[in-house]
């Protein structure tokens, strides 16, 4: 490829080619390898020509590309790739500044964005990279004005963090896949408060919740959100709002005076059942809980080696199609479980429906089949000691 290098002495030049995130890829020089501190280089691309540019070099008049440059880094290199610390501009204004390694964003930087309506650069990332992604401790800013401090694991919230929300409300604890799960505090800017326990960014399991305008708390259960299994009363002074976890489950007591005087209206809210029918269903709700805990947890690879998924795969496949989608339905569902060698009851098929959180007419992915292998290997033991304690009574 013959480049006019005119007014760029000394500047290496590379062609580009569209990609993805920042509208370039990246091919080697043509120049040379590049190492030492302080290089530099520009990607170029053919610029359009107009009608008669086009019409001249079809009579021969003009014979050399035009070439405008679309992104730049400058920075320390090792072996032909960015290495060190250096500064990316790509071509959509977006920057990078900060440490590099073979060629990606790897340790301390700073990304940011353009922003399109005033022209200035937006800080949205500041903290530590792995292998190109976020990785480590840093500070997001989000479009909405939403902002994260805290740890990141491969490009997602991951670890221990705080979420600033633009309307006021902070939530405090951990963070699982993008998501708020294990414990945490979430502050309403009004100034109520939940303490507890997440799954899949909402409340699920032991927590309180401190309604701070009206001086009363709920202590108990939730399941998907909502508050079920729990005593309802006058916040006690003695217990602060970061109270200890694990939250245990407190006993049940007749709190009906307190619901009916109006202070507060909770669907599902079971504190006037007997004692007896509570605990079952706090047993219900924890034994319910443990399979569906696990899923955000569960990653196929560990699972099966590879080998095993790429027979689950074909075996997927033959009844998968383009056509639905790539997914199956939850008949469909059952005889591939039953063709990897296990007995599905109705039971653990429902639950299968109720743990992937499946409305009407459910279709399952690839991933969510593998998962339900797990799931009803789960399943099995409880439904044996059953059958078990049945059969020791006859």
């Amino acid at each position: 490829m013959q480049i006019d290098t005119a007014g760029l002495d000394g500047i290496d030049l590379v062609d580009g080619a569209v990609n993805d995130e920042h509208g370039v890829a990246e091919t080697p020089s043509p120049l040379g390898t590049k190492s030492g501190p302080r290089k530099s280089m520009f990607w170029v691309s053919e610029r359009k020509l107009d009608l008669e540019q086009r019409i001249m070099m079809r009579k021969g008049q003009r014979n050399e590309k035009i070439w405008d440059t679309t992104g730049s880094y400058i920075g320390d290199w090792k072996d032909n790739q960015r290495n060190g610390f250096g500064v990316q501009i790509w071509p959509n204004g977006c920057k990078y500044e900060g440490e590099w390694l073979a060629g990606r964003r790897h340790g301390k930087g700073t990304y940011f964005v353009r922003n399109k309506a005033s022209g200035a650069l937006d800080k949205v990332y500041s903290g530590q990279w792995q292998d190109d992604l976020k990785d480590g401790v840093g500070i997001y800013n989000y479009n909405n004005g939403n902002r994260y401090e805290g740890q990141w694991k491969q490009g997602q919230r991951h670890g221990t963090g705080s979420q600033f929300y633009v309307n006021g409300d902070v939530y405090i604890g951990e963070w699982l896949h993008g998501k708020m799960n294990g414990w945490g505090r979430y502050i309403q800017a009004n100034g109520n408060e939940y303490a507890g326990e997440w799954l899949n960014g909402l409340k699920e399991g032991a927590g309180h919740f401190f309604y701070r305008d009206r001086d009363m708390v709920y202590e108990g259960e939730w399941v998907k959100g909502i508050p079920q299994c729990g005593v309802f009363g006058p916040i006690d002074k003695d217990v602060q709002s970061s109270t200890a976890r694990p939250i245990p489950v407190p006993k049940v007591s007749m709190l009906g005076h307190s619901i009916r005087k109006g202070f507060l209206t909770i669907e599902q809210l079971d504190v006037l059942e007997p004692d007896r029918i509570v605990e079952a269903r706090l047993q219900d709700i924890q034994a319910t809980r443990a399979s569906v805990r696990a899923l955000p947890l569960i990653n196929v690879e560990d699972l099966f080696n590879k080998n095993e998924l790429a027979d689950l795969q074909r075996l997927f496949d033959s009844v998968a199609t383009a056509e639905s989608g790539h997914q199956v339905s939850l008949p469909a569902l059952t005889e591939l479980l039953l063709d990897v060698g296990l007995n599905p009851a109705d039971d653990d098929m429902s639950r299968i429906v109720f743990d992937f959180d499946k409305g009407p007419d459910p279709t399952f992915s690839f991933q969510e089949f593998v998962k339900s292998i797990y799931l009803v290997k789960q399943y099995a033991p409880a439904s044996e000691s059953v059958a078990d304690e049945d059969a020791e009574e006859e």
